[in-house]
């Protein structure tokens, strides 16, 4: 069962992780563009 908690709080971390830096991307490229 923990293991179970763990692998889910590990994919919600990257997940979030990856949004955050999909978002720096944007928010930076959007900036660069005007």
């Amino acid at each position: 069962m923990e293991e179970i908690l763990s692998a889910v709080v590990y994919a919600l971390l990257e997940l979030v992780m990856r949004g955050i830096i999909e978002g720096t991307k944007i928010r930076f490229s959007w900036v660069g563009n005007r």
